[in-house]
């Protein structure tokens, strides 16, 4: 089959989602303007200058995280892909973003200035967080697909219940709800399991 003969996004998906190599290749050619574009528009937002170098880096990492992850899997309604992939990108721009100021502030510390903003938690809270994690982990799993893709795209990738109401192709009031049970059952369940969630939002 000639994947570069695809037009549309749904079969693309399909055979992206099967582990079709070539139809992969084929959607990241359509899709890696528009990664650019959204990693741009995000460094500008952040007033940050990224050169080419960090802009192939970055597109490269959002593909790789795509694929890595079997993220295609999570999208319920093919014409969502533009907006999943951009919300990814941005995702990925804003924590390379984050890594790099890390980094300036690391080499301004080893020429002799001090960051006292930077505060690193401690054996057991770094344990108690893991573990916390975990078990979050565990609970989520038991949570119906629709369940699951909802509260993952906001726990995990922050993302704002209109942009995941694009991505899964539901009313925004449908995943606001959504989100608030399944918070409000996941926090009774660590409850009982003596979990302190003063920080847990």
């Amino acid at each position: 089959m000639d994947v570069k003969g695809i037009e549309s996004d749904e079969e693309l998906l399909g055979l992206c989602i099967d582990g079709n190599e070539r139809a992969w290749a084929c959607l990241v050619h359509r899709f890696s303007g528009l990664v650019c574009k959204a990693i741009r528009y995000k460094a500008n937002k952040h007033v940050f200058c990224i050169n080419q170098n960090d802009l192939d880096e970055i597109s490269q990492q959002t593909f790789a995280h795509i694929w890595c992850n079997n993220a295609l899997h999570k999208i319920d309604n093919p014409r969502s892909i533009p907006a999943y992939i951009t919300i990814i990108a941005q995702n990925i721009t804003a924590d390379f973003l984050r890594k790099r100021r890390r980094g300036s502030l690391d080499r301004t510390a080893d020429t002799g200035y001090q960051n006292h903003s930077i505060e690193s938690n401690s054996p057991r809270e770094e344990a108690h967080n893991r573990q916390l994690s975990g078990t979050i982990d565990n609970l989520i799993e038991e949570l119906t697909l629709k369940e699951k893709r909802v509260i993952t795209l906001d726990l995990k990738y922050d993302l704002k219940h209109r942009e995941i109401a694009l991505i899964m192709d539901m009313p925004v009031n449908t995943v606001s709800t959504i989100i608030f049970r399944i918070k409000k059952l996941l926090r009774q369940k660590l409850e009982e399991r003596g979990y302190d969630l003063k920080e847990w939002r």
